[in-house]
């Protein structure tokens, strides 16, 4: 234990260089490995199981299947009227408006595309991977509201965070809340991956990016 303050100094956090999920996908081997009383040529038999559970995983038709499905939904929310107004009045749009108070428009407590969650639990999403006005630093969205319209498009109604500085010792940006709220559509991220917004004792917030 006494070398990893050293490593976590050279390398950075040890999240970044893990294999507990490369141990998961050697846990699946191995047991398709024990089944398998033949052991002539076995890494061509692994090899050959797992292109057939992948095609199959492709070619199952179910409303859960995350390779077949591209939008899932969580419970539908209702929100006040004056959280609604206080959306049309303040929100600005990237690409595409949004008519919140509209029947096609409904409020969701969470949604996944192809597998990647997204809510309203303290993630965050990149708004723009290099933003002009902010020395080309990225700018993130702290989701407030998810909604999904009646052409089935998901969009996040989040509050903007500008970027003051990338932090390597949290290897993390750091950011400052605005006033500003902002509709984007999830489906047209720059970076899919959600990320999380953490305030450190001294009130300084961060936010990593996760490529």
């Amino acid at each position: 234990m006494v070398h990893y303050p050293l490593i976590i100094k050279n390398s950075g956090p040890l999240s970044l260089f893990w294999s507990m999920r490369f141990e998961a996908k050697h846990r699946e081997l191995k047991e398709t490995a024990h089944s398998t009383t033949s052991r002539k040529n076995i890494t061509f038999t692994l090899a050959m199981k797992q292109q057939l559970k992948f095609s199959y995983n492709f070619l199952a038709a179910s409303d859960t299947n995350l390779y077949t499905s591209n939008l899932q939904t969580g419970p539908i929310i209702s929100l006040s009227n004056e959280l609604i107004q206080l959306y049309i009045i303040k929100t600005l749009f990237f690409f595409e408006e949004v008519n919140f108070s509209g029947d096609d428009v409904i409020f969701v407590s969470w949604v996944s595309i192809k597998g990647i969650m997204y809510n309203c639990k303290n993630m965050s999403v990149v708004l723009n991977l290099c933003d002009e006005n902010n020395f080309m630093l990225p700018s993130f969205g702290l989701i407030q509201s998810i909604c999904i319209t009646n052409l089935n498009k998901p969009f996040a109604i989040c509050k903007k965070f500008n970027t003051q500085y990338f932090d390597e010792h949290f290897q993390a940006f750091n950011v400052y809340s605005t006033q500003n709220l902002v509709c984007i559509s999830l489906t047209n991220l720059e970076n899919i991956y959600p990320t999380h917004l953490c305030t450190i004792s001294n009130g300084l917030t961060f936010i990593p990016l996760k490529l």
